[in-house]
């Protein structure tokens, strides 16, 4: 009986020795979140910097449904400049996916879409004003 015992708790305590070690070993899957009705920000132009401002919709580990919406200029630099900021209120555009990619080299994440053909990228707003500059 003193046998049966002393392996029941031998065999106990190296189970919960592997499950610790499992535990230690398990990587921990980093993901991105946005959250839903949070505000992001894509800034485009060649030779002007253009900003559009979307909503996200839903989201997944690997995407973000968003919806374009409008945007309400809070300060004038000089000729066709200033800042802006989202307008909920305004809604443009069909919504549409964009992609959720890791970046290796940096431990970080980016957001990318394929939207009207070329290829875009996008951030969370941080609540400031965004600069815009339309003049080419």
């Amino acid at each position: 009986m003193f046998q049966t015992l002393m392996i029941r708790l031998i065999h106990k305590n190296m189970n919960k020795q592997l499950e610790l070690k499992l535990e230690e070993n398990t990587p921990v899957k980093k993901v991105m979140t946005l959250g839903v009705n949070s505000i992001i920000v894509c800034l485009w132009g060649y030779s002007m910097r253009m900003v559009s401002f979307f909503k996200v919709l839903s989201e997944t580990d690997k995407s973000a449904l968003v919806q374009e919406i409008g945007s309400v200029e809070t300060g004038d630099s000089g000729f066709l400049t200033g800042t802006a900021v989202p307008d909920e209120n305004i809604e443009t555009g069909n919504p549409f996916r964009i992609f959720k990619k890791r970046d290796e080299k940096r431990d970080g994440w980016y957001l990318i879409s394929r939207k009207g053909g070329y290829l875009r990228s996008f951030h969370k707003w941080d609540g400031l004003p965004e600069a815009f500059d339309h003049c080419d």
